[in-house]
């Protein structure tokens, strides 16, 4: 262990860059055969030199092994030090505290106050980014450095789902600012990312949570702008259904009818839903059979033959 506590250090004092960055990339699988009682040291002293390193590529570098290394002490007690976690959720996740309606204008104020600095435009210029909007109807490009490094929205998008499996849901609360933030304000390959595990998610994080945080966040994926949000939304429903308690499910059963014909316009995800019908027709039938019957019949006068095949097949795997 010495040993390997001396090479890493040599490692990560290295005049060269890339071996500064290569030595991050290993962290992960050294990590995973360490005895528990020396992770947490091991783990801290790398990626808090690689952290504060001078070299762009190596700062990057730890964005992107953070969620494998937060994962490396999954099983483990007390679990992945506080500071690496911290470091993963970052200045925006712990100010975007609720996902009420209004934390957005609170964010960019409590921002402004910290950052007096930052252009006044700023929620117009994060308005932009994430496909939203300002009053006039104009967007605004954003300059990656007004808010953060521009990578590290889309990675910790990408290894939210492993985070919050090592973690758990009793400590959900300290990643659901981050998961938030990143909904409401991220770029649109940001969402497609969070709407494809959405369902993961809800998995782990339990009904309760899901109920408060997730429910609202899968509908806005599903109604989005963007086909490719719509369609991970669709492909993640039938664990998502079976993630959410009975009452929730009916909620989502009362609106399916109106997604299909009101903001699933393009064919695609029609297409995704007709396929996957016989599993979300199992987690609705219980409760809402009406829906279901309603939802296969709109699926079989689709215009298009592509869902209605898919329709007819899920049909068959029904009555099997």
């Amino acid at each position: 262990l010495e040993c390997v506590q001396q090479v890493t250090l040599q490692a990560c004092e290295d005049p060269a860059w890339n071996v500064r960055q290569s030595i991050l990339f290993s962290l992960p699988a050294l990590l995973s055969r360490l005895p528990p009682e020396y992770k947490s040291n091991q783990a801290l002293r790398t990626i808090q030199r690689a952290f504060n390193d001078s070299q762009k590529e190596v700062r990057t570098g730890v964005l992107e092994v953070l969620g494998e290394v937060i994962y490396a002490f999954h099983g483990d007690e007390p679990g992945p030090p506080k500071e690496i976690v911290q470091m993963f959720i970052g200045e925006e996740g712990r100010d975007w505290c609720s996902p009420e309606s209004t934390a957005f204008d609170a964010f960019v104020l409590n921002q402004s106050k910290k950052r007096p600095w930052v252009s006044k435009s700023l929620a117009a210029k994060m308005r932009a980014a994430s496909g939203i909007e300002d009053s006039s109807g104009t967007s605004t490009p954003i300059s990656p450095n007004s808010v953060s490094d521009p990578a590290r929205p889309l990675i910790c998008a990408f290894n939210l789902p492993a985070v919050i499996l090592t973690l758990g849901r009793t400590r959900w609360g300290e990643l659901r600012g981050l998961y938030t933030f990143l909904a409401k304000t991220g770029a649109v390959n940001v969402r497609q990312t969070l709407a494809a595990s959405i369902g993961e998610v809800a998995r782990i994080v339990g009904p309760a949570n899901t109920q408060r945080d997730l429910v609202a966040r899968w509908w806005d994926f599903a109604r989005s702008k963007d086909a490719v949000v719509r369609r991970k939304a669709v492909e993640a429903l039938e664990v998502f259904l079976n993630a959410v308690d009975v009452r929730d499910r009916l909620q989502i059963a009362a609106s399916l009818e109106e997604a299909w014909t009101v903001s699933w316009t393009g064919w695609r995800e029609r297409e995704v839903f007709a396929s996957m019908f016989a599993g979300v027709a199992e987690a609705l039938v219980s409760c809402s059979p009406s829906t279901v019957r309603g939802l296969l019949r709109s699926m079989l006068r689709d215009p298009y033959a592509a869902v209605r095949n898919a329709a007819v097949r899920a049909v068959s795997m029904i009555h099997a």
